[in-house]
């Protein structure tokens, strides 16, 4: 058995769910750092990037970067706020919309299958043990990690 299990687990899955993803998203020239934002934007409204990139976790430069590369991509649209000049608000094109679409669907297909190996008990434990790790992942990111005495 490896020293860390539960790492080399969530490693393992996660790696082959972005594999499976890729190979999916690659007709609609999305990669798995990219169909984050777009499931996470409102399909009828807009969000602020900084509000999007507070959502999905990610660093302001990485969601900048990102948000870009979608926009000329042509499924995101990136208009400055009138309000705040400083601030960028980020919605959906058409294409956007289909493609967003689209992802939520292969999520849904993946997430049904991650299901059925389970009980319905056993799968909401499983949310509940994941999101720990989430917010432990997320606690030893920020100032300087957690302390457990």
């Amino acid at each position: 058995m490896s020293s860390y299990p539960i790492l080399k687990c969530i490693n393992i899955t996660s790696r082959h769910y972005k594999m499976w993803l890729a190979s999916k998203l690659k007709c609609v020239n999305i990669t798995t750092s990219e169909y984050f934002f777009l499931t996470n934007t409102p399909v009828d409204g807009d969000i602020t990037a900084k509000k999007l990139c507070e959502i999905i976790i990610v660093d302001p430069a990485l969601g900048t970067r990102t948000i870009n590369t979608l926009v000329d991509k042509g499924y995101l649209v990136k208009v400055r706020n009138l309000d705040d000049k400083r601030e960028f608000r980020i919605s959906l094109t058409p294409a956007g919309i289909t493609v967003r679409s689209k992802i939520i669907g292969l999520i849904d297909e993946y997430n049904n299958g991650i299901k059925s190996c389970f009980t319905k008990e056993q799968y909401e434990q499983l949310y509940d043990m994941t999101n720990a790790l989430l917010e432990y992942s997320i606690a030893m990111n920020k100032d300087g990690g957690v302390d457990h005495e």
